[in-house]
C-alpha cells in the first residue's frame, strides 16, 4: 500500500484550482485572429491549462489550444493542411510523434543531458514531457488483498466480469498503449482481446475520469490508469491503490513538437523550451504526481524509481503496428466502441 499524503495533497490541490482559475486557456477554432502561437493537445484541461497560462503570463504570447483525440489527430494530420493550423503538438505519446516524424521540425537547440535517448528523438525532432505508465486501479473496499489483480491477466478473471473499467483505445493513445502492454503480455493476442470484450460488458468510457469515479465509487472494482493519475487519487482517497502488472507494462512518454512549415515557429521553440524547463516539470511532479522526463527532477513522493519497476521497452517505430493490430482486434470484438458509454 501506498503512504499517504492528504496534507501535501490539499496544498498542491489549491495551488491546481488557483492556477486554473481564471486562466483565459480557451479550446478555439481555427485559423485564430492576432494569435502567437496554435497548439494542438491530446492531454486533458488540468494538465496543459497551467502550462500554457505560465507561458503565456511569462512571455505575453497568446496561445490559442485545440484539444483532440488520438484519432482526431490522425486524421487531421492525413488531410495535409496540419501546419496552416497548428503549430506544435503538446502532450502527444512519443509512438504517434515518431509515426508522423516528417510533420515535425528537428530542434537541435533543445538538446541537454537531463533528458535521456529515451524521451526525445535522436534530432530532437520530438521531445517527451511526462513519462505515463498504465497501472491497475482498484478500491481496497470491494477489492481484498488476497484478491488483488496482479496481472494483466487479472483482466480475464470470470470474477471481474462487468466490473473492470476502460477508456475506449480508439479514442485514448495511453489505453491503446496499455492494450497492446496487455496483448502483447498475453502472447495470444486474438484470444485475449476476445476475452477482455466480453469481461468488460460494455465498461468502456471515453475519459479517463469517468474510470477512476467508477472505481472510487464502487461502480467498477477494478481499472486501467495512468500512474500519474492513480497517485492522485491515492492522496485523495485512502479507499484506492493501485499495482503495477507483474508482466510489465510498455512505458511510452507524452511529447511534443514543432510542426514543420508553420506560422509562428519561433513560438514553438520557445515553447518547447519551456515543457522540458526545470520550472514546469517541477509542477508536473508537485502538482499532477507524474514522472519528469528531467533526470535532474525527483519523482513524486511515494513513486519508486523507474528501473525497479516491471517495465519494459519496445522501439517507439514498432508501437504503430502493434496498436493498429491491437485496435483492429478489438474493433471486431467491440463492434460498438465510441457509439455507446455507461
Amino acid at each position: 500500500m501506498y503512504t499517504r499524503y492528504p496534507a501535501f495533497f490539499l496544498l498542491v490541490s489549491l495551488f491546481f484550482s488557483m492556477a486554473l482559475w481564471g486562466c483565459g486557456v480557451r479550446d478555439e477554432a481555427f485559423p485564430a485572429p492576432e494569435c502567437d502561437l496554435m497548439v494542438y493537445t491530446c492531454q486533458d484541461e488540468p494538465v496543459y491549462a497551467p502550462v500554457i497560462k505560465e507561458f503565456q503570463e511569462r512571455t505575453g504570447k497568446h496561445v490559442v489550444v485545440h484539444t483532440g483525440s488520438f484519432s482526431d489527430l490522425k486524421r487531421e494530420l492525413s488531410e495535409g493542411a496540419f501546419s496552416q493550423n497548428y503549430d506544435l503538438v503538446f502532450g502527444v505519446d512519443a509512438a504517434t510523434l515518431e509515426q508522423y516524424r516528417d510533420c515535425w521540425q528537428p530542434c537541435p537547440e533543445l538538446n541537454t543531458a537531463a533528458v535521456p535517448e529515451a524521451f526525445h528523438a535522436p534530432d530532437w525532432r520530438w521531445v517527451g514531457f511526462s513519462a505515463l505508465p498504465p497501472v491497475l486501479l482498484y478500491n481496497t473496499k470491494v477489492v481484498t488483498y488476497r484478491e488483488l489483480p496482479e496481472h494483466w491477466s487479472s483482466l480475464l478473471e470470470p470474477r471481474w466480469a462487468g466490473r473492470i473499467a476502460f477508456v475506449d483505445p480508439v479514442i485514448s493513445h495511453p489505453y491503446a498503449t496499455a492494450l497492446v502492454s496487455a496483448m502483447e503480455s498475453a502472447g495470444q493476442p486474438e484470444i485475449f482481446a476476445e476475452r477482455l470484450a466480453d469481461n468488460l460488458q460494455g465498461l468502456v468510457f471515453d475519459r479517463p475520469q469517468d474510470v477512476y469515479e467508477a472505481v472510487a465509487e464502487g461502480r467498477a472494482s477494478i481499472g486501467v490508469a495512468l500512474e500519474g493519475d492513480a497517485w492522485l487519487l491515492c492522496q485523495q482517497n485512502g479507499d484506492m491503490d493501485y499495482i503495477y502488472p507483474s508482466e510489465g507494462s510498455c512505458l511510452v512518454p507524452d511529447g511534443s513538437a514543432l510542426v514543420a512549415g508553420c506560422a509562428h515557429p519561433d513560438a514553438a521553440r520557445e515553447f518547447l523550451a519551456f515543457t522540458i524547463s526545470k520550472d514546469v516539470q517541477r509542477i508536473l511532479v508537485a502538482c499532477l504526481g507524474q514522472r519528469s522526463v528531467r533526470t535532474d527532477i525527483p519523482v513524486p513522493v511515494g513513486l519508486g524509481a523507474l528501473q525497479g519497476l516491471p517495465l519494459y521497452t519496445l522501439d517507439y517505430g514498432e508501437i504503430p503496428a502493434l496498436r493498429d493490430r491491437g485496435l483492429e482486434l478489438w474493433n471486431t470484438w467491440m463492434p460498438d466502441s465510441g457509439s455507446s458509454r455507461p
